[in-house]
């Protein structure tokens, strides 16, 4: 479904409509505002908004690199970390070169 708006176009934004452009339920967008992930503010009683700056700021936060799509024969053998919200998740080595193995 198309809002017709842009995080840009619109300073705050509904529950919902956050929880679409982020693409998660809208308890997770509850818990990220508890957590400090996201940043809002509370409109009378139990209506809360989410600043879309903060929208913006979580998407270019957690953007992934093109290196990432690249095949690993491509890349260095320094390998690819991949990030998620506590730090680092996995490393990713490229495959060993034949005739490079260690001998058993």
């Amino acid at each position: 479904m198309d809002m017709g708006f842009t995080p840009v176009q619109k300073r705050l934004l509904r529950v919902d409509e956050a929880a679409q452009l982020l693409n998660v339920s809208r308890w997770t967008i509850y818990r990220w505002l508890e957590a400090g992930k996201l940043a809002g503010t509370k409109i009378g009683a139990g209506s809360v908004r989410v600043f879309s700056e903060s929208v913006s700021a979580l998407i270019e936060k957690h953007r992934v690199g093109l290196s990432m799509f690249v095949a690993p024969d491509l890349r260095r053998d320094q390998g690819t970390s991949y990030l998620n919200d506590r730090g680092p998740m996995a490393t990713v080595r490229p495959a060993a070169k034949p005739g490079r193995g260690v001998a058993v």
